[in-house]
């Protein structure tokens, strides 16, 4: 499994030539093609966090509501679970020296840079990498969960993937909660985190859907599916894709060359060699004549047409026009695009508010941006100050 950080490729300009050779050429668009591959592991990490955004969000609002009720006393080991569960919504990953650490929203390192790497938090976790194995740790900056884990994904919904050997050797991969107990541990070919309950794996070579007690609620009988969200998941037979309810239910028949996870009620689908939006009941919603398109996020998609990306809204109009040569989701009101060889932000209107001075930059998250400068990263807040500036 990749770690949220990585090398970030800057690509030298190639001076044009009559002639370029086979083995030049070849290298080139394998660096392109890695290069996209990290932009689109970076965007995926950019919608989960967004998606863990909400979820915490939704939660204190219905903590709010409830009644507060008499705690029991809690023994000594309790006492060091809540201490290591304190609100983590302010913590931000950092490198410095080579290690990751963490700091505050002020910018105030509150966990020392020790690890060889790490993940924002979630579900009050943070996965870490300690002496070459994964673990979790929690706000206090101490391994809630000790680090022997050969990989490990995020903690979401209250259970995380991992994979491990047993005493003989033998790879295993399941989920554990956030006390680090083994939940389920079957042999799936290939797991993913649970969305909406649910969680996709890969059995006998087919794709289906687990709970939070492992049983397989829906066949695995999918050539291919994507994570559930808003309650539908992409699903493929045969060449053709659709979408499934929770409970295995067929919501739109497979009709598709590809398709995306819903986000605000909206789905891209590709009909031919382009793309277009549907709704829950696969209605179309701008018809299928994009290049490229995003998740909708705060109304608005990134799409592209003759290689320059904008912004639609859902009614297939141009809210920005085309004329980046990339771009990200709004978050918070704001959205990165390159302009240039540089990547500034914008607002709704399309007016620059953060200038274009950074070789790369990751959607706004909880009130601040990571932004990358000469293969350095650091942490802006949405006046453009740093609040984590970018160090060796």
């Amino acid at each position: 499994m990749k770690p949220w950080i990585t090398v970030w490729i800057l690509m030298a300009a190639v001076a044009a030539a009559p002639r370029v050779d086979a083995a030049r050429d070849n290298t080139e668009k394998k660096e392109q093609e890695r290069a996209e591959q990290e932009r689109k592991e970076e965007e995926k990490k950019d919608r989960e966090r967004r998606e863990q955004e909400k979820r915490d969000q939704q939660k204190r609002a219905r903590d709010k509501k409830e009644p507060d009720k008499k705690e029991p006393k809690k023994n000594g080991d309790d006492a060091a679970t809540e201490a290591a569960e304190k609100p983590v919504d302010d913590l931000y990953p950092i490198l410095e020296g080579g290690k990751v650490g963490y700091i505050d929203r002020s910018g105030k390192k509150v966990i020392d840079a020790a690890f060889e790497d790490g993940a924002d938090f979630a579900d009050t976790r943070a996965r870490v990498k300690w002496q070459g194995r994964f673990g979790y740790i929690g706000a206090d900056g101490r391994l809630a969960i000790p680090a022997r884990y050969d990989a490990a994904g995020d903690f979401s919904e209250g259970l995380a993937r991992v994979q491990g050997r047993d005493r003989q050797g033998k790879v295993s991969e399941g989920y554990i909660d956030i006390n680090g107990k083994p939940v389920v541990f079957l042999p799936f070919e290939e797991t993913a985190r649970f969305a909406d309950g649910r969680a996709r794996v890969k059995l006998g070579g087919k794709y289906g859907f687990i709970d939070d007690t492992g049983t397989l609620v829906i066949p695995a009988k999918y050539d291919a599916a994507g994570d559930f969200r808003e309650g539908l998941a992409a699903v493929q037979l045969g060449s053709q894709w659709g979408y499934v309810d929770l409970g295995g239910g067929e919501a739109i028949p497979p009709r598709y060359e590809r398709a995306s996870a819903f986000s605000e009620g909206a789905a891209a689908v590709r009909i031919g060699e382009k793309w277009g939006f549907v709704d829950r009941n696969g209605k179309k919603l701008i018809d299928p004549s994009l290049e490229l398109v995003h998740d909708f996020s705060e109304g608005l998609a990134v799409a592209a047409v003759k290689g320059k990306r904008g912004f639609l809204n859902k009614k297939g109009r141009w809210e920005i026009k085309p004329q980046y040569d990339l771009a990200g989701g709004f978050s918070g009101g704001l959205a990165w695009v390159k302009i240039g060889d540089r990547v500034g932000f914008i607002d709704t209107k399309g007016r620059v508010v953060i200038e274009a001075k950074y070789d790369r930059a990751a959607d706004f998250y909880k009130g601040l941006a990571r932004v990358h400068v000469g293969g350095r990263m650091g942490y802006l807040d949405r006046q453009g100050k740093w609040v984590w500036e970018p160090r060796d």
